[in-house]
C-alpha cells in the first residue's frame, strides 16, 4: 500500500470518535472539558481522550472502506490488508515488542498477558476546538487599595471566557464539516455501533477472509485441507510435507471476481507472505461424473475418466473443521479422499485417457521399469559399512512414479545427490535429497536445505 494503515487510523480519527482494526481493536475518542491545571496555572481548551479496547475487533467497514478509496482497491482487498495488519501486530506484541502507531500512541502486552495502550499523542482530536491553544494564567499581585472597577474587568473577561468554553462544549451543530464520511452508516461525530452489511446470498458466495489452516501435499501443485474435503491447486507452489500451517486469503477484487491465495510462513517463521494463487478448488473424487481433469505424465491438465470436482471454498466448514485431523484408515468408499488412493487413482485417468496414443510394448516397458525400483527399494535394507545411512529427507509418497517425478525435479533444482531411499513403517516411500555418513555432517547441511525446502529432516538409519 501507498500509506501505512497506521496513518489512514489516525487520519479517521480526526473525524470519528471510533475506528475499528478488524481481528484487533478499536480506538475510542472521549469528551474532556476544558481545564485549569492548578501547579502551572494553564487552560486547556476542550478535548478527547484517546483509549483503546480490544473487545471492538467487529468490522464496521469504516477503515476498510477509507483505504479502498485512496488506494483504489476494492472493499475485499481492504478487509485482507487490515486482517494482514492485525496478525501481524499480534504477532509482534506476542514476541514482547509493541506496535506504534504515529500520532496515537503505542500498544505492549502486559505481564498477565493483557494489552495495554500509552498515549503519546498531543494532537487535540476536538474538531470544536480547532485553532485554541492552552496558555498561561498570570497572577496579579495587588500591593495597592482595591480597585473595584479594575475587579469588576477581570470578573466580566472570566466570565466572558467560561461561557465561551460552555458554548464549544454544547454546539453540535457543525456535522457539515465531515467531509471525510464515507462510513456505511450515518454520519455522526459521536460513536455508534455499525451494523455489517448482511447479504441475503452471503451463504452461496465465499466469505472473504483469512483463514488458519493445515495442508497435505498429495501431487505437485495439489493441497488437500486437512479436516475437510477440498483440495486446492496452484501452478507455482512446491511446499513439500504433510499438515503444514498455512493462511487462505479470500477476497474480491475491483471487478468482483473471487481471489484465492495459499500463503506459507517465510523463512524466518514471522508472517505468511510467501503466496501463490489458487488455480483451482475440488470438492471430492466422484466416479458418475462426465468432466476429468488429471496430470499427465508430462504435467500438462487432461481430461480423463475420473474427476476431482470443481467448487469453492466454504469458509464456514474451514473455520470449524479440526486442522489436525486425520484422514480415516478404513473407508470402504471408492471415492475416497485418502491420499494414499489418489495417486494411483491419477495413473488409472491418465493410463484410460492416453490408451490409444500408446502401445503394449511401452506399457509392458513401463511396468519392468517399475518393478525394477521395487528391487531396488527391497536392496536399501542391506547392511553395508561403506554406506552411507544418514539422509536428508523431504518427502515421503505412497506411489512410486510421484516419488521419482520429485527426485527428478530436485535434481533440476540443484540437488545432484537426490535419490529414493526406500519406505518407512507406514510404507510410504522416501525422497532424499543428500547422505552422510555422520549426524553431524547432515546436520551442516540441513540448515541451507530449509532455506529451499522448509519441511527437511534428518533420518538416521544406523
Amino acid at each position: 500500500m501507498e500509506k501505512p494503515i497506521e496513518n489512514y487510523i489516525f487520519d479517521l480519527l480526526k473525524q470519528h470518535d471510533c475506528v475499528v482494526i478488524t481481528g484487533f481493536g478499536g480506538f475510542l475518542l472521549n469528551p474532556r472539558p476544558s481545564y485549569i491545571n492548578d501547579v502551572t496555572n494553564q487552560i486547556f481548551p476542550p478535548s478527547k481522550s484517546i483509549s483503546f479496547n480490544q473487545n471492538l475487533c467487529q468490522n464496521d467497514g469504516l477503515l476498510a472502506n477509507y483505504i479502498s478509496t485512496n488506494e483504489n482497491i476494492s472493499y475485499n482487498e481492504a478487509c485482507v490488508e487490515i486482517l494482514k495488519f492485525s496478525r501481524k501486530s499480534k504477532l509482534k506484541i506476542s514476541n514482547g515488542k509493541s506496535v506504534l502507531f504515529n500520532g496515537i500512541g503505542e500498544i505492549f502486552q502486559s505481564g498477565d498477558g493483557q494489552l495495554l495502550f500509552k498515549c503519546t499523542s498531543s494532537y487535540n482530536f476536538n474538531k470544536h476546538s480547532y485553532g485554541l491553544n492552552h496558555f498561561q494564567l498570570t497572577e496579579i499581585k495587588n500591593n495597592q487599595k482595591i480597585n473595584l472597577k479594575t475587579i469588576t474587568s477581570s470578573a466580566a473577561v472570566i466570565l466572558l471566557f467560561i461561557s465561551l468554553s460552555i458554548f464549544s462544549l454544547n454546539n453540535r451543530n457543525f456535522d457539515d464539516t465531515s467531509f471525510l464520511n464515507i462510513g456505511p452508516s450515518i454520519s455522526t461525530s459521536n460513536y455508534s455501533p455499525r451494523e455489517p452489511i448482511l447479504n441475503n446470498n452471503d451463504h452461496l458466495k465465499e466469505t472473504p477472509g483469512i483463514y488458519n489452516v493445515k495442508v497435505s501435499q498429495v501431487d505437485f501443485d495439489l493441497y488437500k485441507i486437512n479436516g475437510t474435503n477440498y483440495h486446492i491447486a496452484t501452478k507455482k507452489c512446491f511446499k513439500l510435507g504433510f499438515g503444514r500451517d498455512v493462511q487462505i486469503k479470500i477476497w474480491k477484487n475491483k471487478k468482483d471476481k473471487i481471489e484465492r491465495q495459499v500463503c506459507f510462513l517465510n523463512v524466518s517463521e514471522t508472517e505468511y507472505n510467501d503466496c501463490y494463487k489458487i488455480t483451482q478448488v475440488y470438492n471430492q473424487l466422484a466416479s458418475n461424473s462426465q468432466k476429468v481433469m488429471v496430470l499427465t505424465k508430462r504435467g500438462k491438465m487432461k481430461e480423463a475418466t475420473l474427476v476431482l470436482e470443481e467448487s469453492y471454498i466454504d469458509p464456514y466448514i474451514i473455520a470449524n473443521s479440526n486442522p489436525d485431523e486425520a484422514l480415516p484408515e478404513n473407508t470402504k468408499k471408492e471415492d475416497s479422499l485418502n491420499i494414499k488412493n489418489i495417486g494411483q487413482r491419477f495413473i488409472n485417468a491418465i493410463q484410460s485417457v492416453t490408451s490409444n496414443e500408446t502401445n503394449t510394448s511401452s506399457q509392458t516397458s513401463s511396468q519392468e521399469n517399475i518393478k525394477q525400483e521395487n528391487i531396488k527399494l527391497n536392496s536399501e535394507s542391506i547392511n553395508n559399512e561403506n554406506v552411507k545411512k544418514v539422509f536428508i529427507i523431504v518427502g515421503s509418497f505412497s506411489n512410486i512414479e510421484n516419488a521419482q517425478a520429485l527426485t527428478k525435479q530436485l535434481k533440476k533444482r540443484g540437488f545432484p545427490n537426490a535419490e529414493i531411499i526406500g519406505k518407512n513403517e507406514s510404507g510410504l516411500i522416501r525422497v532424499s535429497v543428500d547422505s552422510f555418513f555422520t549426524e553431524e555432517e547432515a546436520h551442516l547441511v540441513l540448515k541451507n536445505t530449509k532455506n529451499s525446502i522448509a519441511s527437511a529432516w534428518v533420518l538416521n538409519t544406523n
